[in-house]
């Protein structure tokens, strides 16, 4: 009888030290910046920015990037530290904190391909597990917009610093394949890609 009891105190004790370690914690930072300056020098410290490229053609044969940011913005995620996995990772922003430092296209880009008064919302949502020092890894992710959810892929990497996660990421979408309005005009057309890429460091408080 005595082996027996010693043997369930045994059990016991391992499932609780199993569930203790294998807590997962939800981990959340959020990003502001009051002007365009502001993110520009956050991609400069090459830290805490969600950035957007699409390339323009001016005129036929003048091609350039325009560059935007997003000026505030929501990261969390939740971590598995006993086995240094993280999962259910969100990136959220207000379509109209998309800024391109042109009133113009921002007009364009929130009314026009957002329609951000009547879809205010977008969501970015990694769902599989990223185990930790396993490199840059393709992730499967889904981006809600317009009132959509589109699948996209993310080249993600995350490594830990400190009590702190760093985060980064590249996406290639495309206006047609998320359903958004081609914005070109006559003299300047716009390439069907975007490019997204963000760097930031998510704090690891529990909250």
């Amino acid at each position: 009888m005595q082996e027996i009891g010693l043997r369930k105190n045994g059990i016991i004790f391992f499932l609780i030290f199993f569930i203790f370690n294998c807590y997962s914690k939800e981990i959340s930072s959020h990003f502001i910046y009051k002007t365009f300056e502001d993110a520009e020098v956050a991609l400069g410290d090459k830290i805490n920015y969600l950035r957007f490229l699409i390339e323009s053609t001016n005129l036929g044969f003048i091609a350039t990037d325009v560059e935007g940011f997003v000026m505030e913005f929501n990261v969390s995620a939740n971590v598995t530290e006993s086995i240094e996995t993280v999962t259910e990772m969100a990136i959220k922003f207000k379509a109209k904190d998309m800024n391109t430092d042109n009133d113009l296209r921002n007009d364009k880009l929130h009314n026009f391909c957002l329609v951000h008064t009547k879809y205010p919302n977008v969501v970015v949502e990694i769902k599989d597990e990223y185990k930790l020092r396993s490199g840059k890894q393709m992730i499967p992710a889904t981006i809600e917009v317009r009132g959509e959810r589109k699948k996209i892929r993310v080249a993600l990497e995350i490594s830990k610093t400190g009590n702190d996660y760093l985060v980064e990421g590249k996406s290639l979408m495309k206006f047609s394949l998320l359903g958004l309005p081609d914005p070109s005009i006559s003299i300047s057309s716009v390439s069907d890609d975007i490019i997204v890429d963000f760097k930031v460091l998510v704090e690891g408080k529990k909250i």
